[in-house]
């Protein structure tokens, strides 16, 4: 347990894993809300990747001798936010205890809601299907897109309360000023993660027929997995050369958010929710973001007016200025920090004794 953190009961415990978005949740939620009404409670023994720090109030679960602390706190609090719900072990916890379930709400991340459809039919993948499903229906509530929210409620049984924000500081617009274009080669993002999902070979070959000189291909490659990473890394420089750039470290977001500042346009080609926070980021930066229309986060925007395009319709032409301002200005209002205080206190609000 971090030095930081008291054994007392709070009105909101939190049952995360480790990663990048953690840390920088932490620190929003005690910069805009009461310290004393939160407890993050991470599973597994104490690390210092992904931004976590020995001064945030951090609760480490690491093993048995520390599940007394946890059903002490998860019994104390008024709500339960689990941010993602990969854990077997949170799974099998509110299976057994129903009453946790009712006060609990799920933060769907994307891989959580939709991996499953792809992963092997074997007895053990359906056992751990027909948990979830148990689980799920018995949910408080669920936070995210409405169409994530949608498929939890076919896939799943999902009939809890739906509270649409976007959690995570990763999903805020940037307010940097519209910049013009910076001479040079026409840099083009493709993807963000080493997973199958983001259908990176399917997007080079679309690249290929649209190849100009001058083009770059950069591919953000920092997490995932390591064997389609190098299949990817393979492609890209069998059929881009010198022109493709494979980003295997993750950098600080300060960097990152630098480094997306100097791309022309990005590929989110996503067969599943995957990519939100770079696809707000970049179209608050005025980019050109081609993505699936069909997926919640598309679909999410489109409503909101911004602008998108498909991969059938790539071309090496810029965005117009028009419609870099117009993107900006959408993303920076319903993407920003007032916007995201508002959805998380609605999270956070006492429940109604009534």
């Amino acid at each position: 347990m971090s030095a930081a953190v008291e054994t007392r009961a709070a009105r909101t415990v939190h049952l995360m894993v480790p990663d990048k978005f953690i840390a920088p949740f932490v620190d929003f939620v005690l910069r805009h809300f009461d310290a004393n009404e939160h407890r993050f409670c991470l599973l597994g023994a104490p690390r210092s990747d992904f931004g976590l720090r020995a001064d945030q109030p951090l609760d480490w679960i690491a093993g048995e001798h520390d599940e007394p602390r946890l059903l002490q706190a998860l019994f104390a609090a008024e709500r339960i936010v689990i941010h993602g719900l990969w854990s077997e072990r949170v799974l099998r916890l509110l299976y057994a205890l129903p009453s946790l379930a009712r006060k609990s709400h799920w933060v769907i991340w994307g891989g959580d809601l939709y991996d499953a459809q792809w992963q092997a039919r074997t007895p053990g993948h359906e056992q751990n299907e027909a948990l979830r499903r148990a689980v799920i229906t018995q949910l408080g509530g669920a936070v995210g897109l409405p169409g994530d929210m949608d498929v939890a409620h076919e896939r799943y049984g999902f009939r809890g309360e739906r509270l649409v924000c976007f959690t995570y500081p990763s999903n805020l617009a940037s307010s940097a000023p519209l910049a013009p274009r910076e001479p040079g080669p026409l840099r083009i993002l493709v993807g963000n993660s080493a997973t199958e999902s983001n259908c990176h070979l399917e997007v080079f070959a679309r690249l290929t027929r649209h190849w100009q000189p001058g083009m770059e291909v950069h591919c953000p490659l920092a997490y995932g997995d390591p064997a389609y990473r190098d299949l990817v890394i393979a492609n890209g420089r069998g059929q881009f050369g010198a022109d493709f750039h494979a980003i295997t470290t993750l950098m600080p977001l300060a960097d990152y958010n630098a480094f997306l500042g100097r791309i022309d346009a990005a590929v989110l080609h996503h067969n599943r929710q995957q990519g939100l926070g770079n696809a707000v980021t970049l179209l608050s930066l005025g980019k050109k973001v081609y993505a699936r229309p069909e997926q919640s986060h598309s679909r999410q925007l489109a409503s909101l007016g911004v602008r998108l395009f498909t991969l059938a319709e790539f071309n090496a032409e810029p965005l117009d200025e028009a419609t870099r301002a117009h993107n900006a200005a959408l993303l920076r209002e319903h993407h920003s920090e007032a916007r995201l205080v508002q959805g998380l206190a609605a999270l956070f609000a006492p429940r109604s004794t009534a």
